[in-house]
């Protein structure tokens, strides 16, 4: 009999914990920053991949990574570009993939959790904060950082604001 339980708490734990690949295909990130204090200049990374790891009973194995391919930006005006994948700002060559790596993660609610880790962003990491939801196999999640923190353009905010508000949506297979 005490095999029997242990063996059933076992399988439970193991039930309890989901671990779902993010759909490379369907899913992306988006930003906005100001440009002059006036324009807002949106983009996207349309390569992001990862898993999102929970566990419904013990919510102790909780997990969330991602990985952008920093070359995927996209926004919309190709020179632009070209110059946002140069040393200056994201430096591909150098450093091809933007990543977070949760250390930990809280459900806040019945569909939201807060995801605590290092965002590495030009081979420097910051440790942030991500609150994300999931409905319906599709994870979203917002966060706004300092562009200045990562070494991201320079030093000047005139041309472009500090603060970058970053938009994920991942779909979960």
């Amino acid at each position: 009999m005490r095999v029997f339980l242990i063996l059933l708490c076992s399988l439970l734990f193991h039930i309890s914990v989901f671990t779902q690949t993010i759909n490379v295909e369907k899913s992306f990130v988006e930003f906005k920053v100001k440009s002059m204090k006036v324009h807002t200049i949106n983009g996207s990374f349309k390569v992001v991949s990862g898993i999102i790891q929970l566990d419904t009973v013990n919510h102790f194995n909780e997990m969330l990574v991602l990985h952008i391919s920093a070359s995927s930006i996209n926004t919309g005006i190709e020179k632009r570009d070209r110059v946002l994948k140069g040393e200056f700002y994201f430096n591909t060559a150098m450093y091809p993939t933007v990543s977070f790596l949760s250390e930990k993660v809280l459900k806040i609610s019945q569909n939201k959790w807060e995801a605590k880790g290092m965002l590495n962003i030009k081979g420097v990491a910051h440790v942030v904060t991500i609150p994300f939801s999931i409905q319906k196999n599709i994870a979203k999640g917002n966060i706004c950082i300092n562009r200045l923190d990562y070494g991201v353009g320079g030093t000047g905010t005139f041309f472009v604001d500090k603060d970058v508000q970053i938009n994920f949506k991942c779909v979960i297979n």
